[in-house]
């Protein structure tokens, strides 16, 4: 799926998650032992943030192919090239080496982002559930859908979405980019932020802008959205033009902001990310108006 305009037509930019129905079909959700297919495919985290790669393997292929490791029950997530994808929480693992997850989000091959997505954002959740928060006992892992249910008073538990928002704010042939306190190699991005219980997207969105920035903003569309696996955050990302108020970083999360051509920025964020590709969608604006 070609990811779209505001006019709706397909625009030349790599989209990371696009809809793949191979990747997740006929997923039964249930963890798998010793009983795994022999061709499966492993992805396998140390934690939230970190793979375990082979050690000569390049940085387009995340998967593990070698079964010794199986240890403990694995999630089966999905498939790559019609080979069954399972994942798992793994202290270690012989001949292989730590690997960032960010390292990997940026390829061309969509199927394997939304596959490293799928197994760190469930990954995640069966490890932050592992005990019911009503009663305190053990969960268990259902097979017929993807939840943990209680065995005590049978709560089920789903995965866990955070819906955030992202805009880019646009005045005139500049838009404005801000450095966040946190910001991964101190890179220049887009507003971005939580939804809060009881907001609309658009409520958040204004008060996200207000609260970093210090900025009012109008004409807010919607643009495309992203599942990000730091550690289970739904991005919708928007465009909006620039209203009216002086930039007002709030010393907290946003240190540095500015009105800029994001062509003469080299502190943009890597390709893939929505920030990346809003950004880069503006550019391809700003290079049609120069051609004519």
């Amino acid at each position: 799926m070609a990811l779209l305009k505001k006019n709706h037509s397909p625009i030349g930019i790599f989209y990371p998650l696009s809809y793949n129905s191979s990747m997740f079909s006929s997923i039964d959700y249930r963890y798998i032992d010793s009983h795994y297919p022999e061709n499966s495919l492993f992805l396998c985290f140390s934690d939230m943030k970190t793979l375990w790669v082979e050690e000569e393997k390049s940085t387009d292929n995340p998967f593990l192919q070698n079964s010794a490791h199986l240890q403990e029950k694995a999630f089966h997530i999905g498939y790559y090239n019609e080979r069954p994808v399972l994942a798992q929480r793994v202290l270690s693992v012989d001949n292989t080496k730590e690997a960032n997850i960010r390292d990997y989000l940026h390829l061309k091959d969509s199927t394997i982002v939304g596959l490293l997505v799928r197994a760190s954002q469930l990954l995640t959740w069966q490890e932050n559930h592992q005990y019911c928060g009503r009663c305190g006992k053990e969960t268990i892992a259902m097979t017929t859908e993807p939840a943990m249910v209680c065995q005590g008073c049978n709560h089920h538990i789903y995965p866990v979405l955070s819906p955030a928002i992202m805009v880019r704010i646009r005045r005139d042939n500049h838009i404005l980019l801000a450095r966040n306190a946190r910001a991964f190699c101190n890179t220049f991005a887009l507003i971005a932020g939580f939804v809060e219980a009881g907001e609309s997207l658009e409520d958040a969105l204004h008060r996200e802008v207000m609260e970093e920035v210090g900025l009012k903003v109008h004409n807010v569309r919607y643009f495309s959205s992203q599942s990000w696996p730091l550690p289970h955050t739904l991005l919708m990302g928007f465009t909006a033009d620039y209203l009216s108020g002086d930039i007002k970083p709030d010393g907290e999360e946003i240190v540095e902001a500015r009105w800029t051509d994001p062509r003469r920025e080299e502190s943009i964020p890597r390709p893939g990310s929505l920030s990346r590709i809003l950004i880069d969608d503006f550019i391809e604006e700003l290079n049609d108006k120069e051609m004519v």
